[in-house]
């Protein structure tokens, strides 16, 4: 018997001491894997401090709030302003169905309190204001919806984790918070002794800690979507800028808009100049072929540098503009084209000549259309060419034929005189290139203005023969 129990002894000390040697082994091999680093000490902070009203980790002052009361009325992007809010914040939502079998039992028992609260205060004469109608009448309204399947109930929690550097600028930042949703009727409070819950409630961690729960209609919880600020990103558009209420990209294609002009206003040295030459090379990227008048000598450089066409206008230049160039080839005759033309090159003589009278006005245009029929152009018929279009000379020697004597002397400056290189000159430059440059600095003031409709009225007419209306889309003035 005693060599039995001195057997079984045997082998329990035997057991009891593998058991203590293992633990030993692993107690080391556990303060071994300590000791060393892992992803989670990469990742981490260093240190934490919690505060009844705020938390600090790695010296960042961060305060967790929750919206506990809601506007009675809820409209579009009722909660841009908490969006947009233009200071380091993280916001979370946590929003949870309800049964509708659990939510009428407790509207009931909730339209019952009102009722009687209400009957109470009418029998005392008081005066029942709005803290009693308004929520009677809002659960008696959800009641019938959520009944009709109009509506269902949800369980909202908003939180709101203020970032800071500074424990003053947490307070600055927690008030103008207050202050800004205060002025929607959104009541804000600040998690006390609960900052911990609050801020693992506010990490993508789909864990509501915090419970704070706010009842909310399917209607008006849609209205809560977070990503309903004032953004501008279209599909095909250019990079313009950033939108300063909430840091996202203003990416805008103007030639899908009904009306695609622009205009750019700032004051001198601001970077106008600049913008429009960032736009040009974005447009260009784009496929984008662009006309530029250029009064002031800015675009050279720029259209070198992707090979463009660069037009110098002077008095003494090898460019030039014939006035009478419709811009038909003999496969685009359009009769309508001419009218149009004969009318706009009647506003520009009229420029050119300080002005004409009524009377005036009627013997130049009958006289361009004597000059376009000379040259095959009617405005029933569109002859096939084969000489170029009319020049002002033409026109002169027109004139004369008809006996307008005092039009033709003052036509003379631009066909005899000193401006007679500038205008009287078959057309010898082309539009085809995607990026265009009129350089008009060589100019005097008073011809500058007249060139400018000269050049305006002849890329049109290069615009509108040819090209498509896919292609008219892509043309940018600047």
């Amino acid at each position: 018997m005693a060599q039995l129990f001195n057997s079984i002894h045997q082998k329990l000390f035997v057991q009891a001491k593998s058991k203590q040697s293992s633990r030993v082994k692993k107690q080391e091999s556990l303060s071994y894997a300590y000791g060393s680093q892992d992803t989670m000490d990469l990742l981490s902070y260093a240190g934490l401090e919690e505060s009844e009203t705020y938390v600090v980790i790695d010296d960042t002052y961060i305060r967790t709030l929750f919206i506990s009361g809601f506007p009675y009325i809820a409209s579009t992007g009722w909660l841009n302003m908490l969006i947009n809010f233009n200071h380091n914040i993280d916001i979370s939502y946590h929003l949870e169905q309800v049964d509708a079998a659990l939510a009428l039992p407790k509207l009931t028992r909730k339209i019952t309190e009102l009722e009687s609260t209400k009957r109470a205060m009418q029998r005392r004469g008081a005066i029942i204001g709005s803290e009693i109608t308004d929520p009677l009448e809002s659960a008696v309204a959800l009641k019938n919806k959520i009944q009709r399947g109009q509506e269902k109930l949800f369980q909202i929690s908003i939180y709101i984790a203020l970032s800071a550097p500074s424990l003053s600028e947490l307070h600055k930042m927690t008030t103008l918070l207050e202050t800004v949703l205060a002025a929607r009727l959104f009541y804000t409070k600040i998690a006390t002794f609960q900052q911990l819950e609050g801020l693992q409630s506010v990490l993508p961690r789909a864990e509501n800690l915090l419970a704070q729960k706010r009842n909310l209609d399917s209607s008006s919880a849609a209205l809560t979507f977070p990503f309903v600020s004032s953004e501008l990103v279209q599909d095909g558009g250019i990079l313009y800028g950033v939108n300063r209420s909430n840091n996202s990209l203003v990416i805008l294609d103007r030639f899908s808009l009904h009306n695609a002009n622009s205009i750019v206003f700032a004051q001198s040295g601001s970077g106008k100049s600049y913008t429009a030459k960032v736009e040009i090379l974005r447009q260009l990227m784009q496929g984008t072929k662009v006309i530029v008048i250029d009064p002031e000598r800015e675009y050279e450089q720029l259209t070198k540098s992707v090979h463009g066409t660069y037009i110098r206008l002077s008095a003494h230049s090898k460019e030039k503009i014939n006035l009478f160039d419709l811009s038909i080839t003999t496969t685009d005759a359009h009769d309508d084209n001419l009218a149009t033309h004969v009318q706009d090159l009647t506003d520009i003589l009229s420029l050119m000549l300080d002005g004409l009278s009524a009377e005036e006005k009627g013997v130049l245009d009958k006289a361009i259309m004597h000059t376009y029929k000379g040259f095959g152009w009617t405005l029933t018929k569109s002859l096939k060419r084969k000489k170029d279009f009319p020049l002002l000379k033409d026109l002169h020697k027109t004139l004369k034929t008809m006996k307008q004597r005092k039009l033709a002397s003052r036509l003379e400056k631009y066909t005899k005189g000193s401006l007679s290189q500038v205008f009287d000159s078959q057309t010898n430059i082309s539009v085809e290139n995607r990026l265009i440059v009129f350089d008009i600095k060589d100019l005097s003031e008073s011809l500058r203005q007249i060139m400018l409709v000269v050049i305006s009225n002849f890329v049109y007419n290069q615009v509108i023969c040819r090209s498509s209306a896919d292609i008219l889309r892509q043309i940018t003035w600047l």
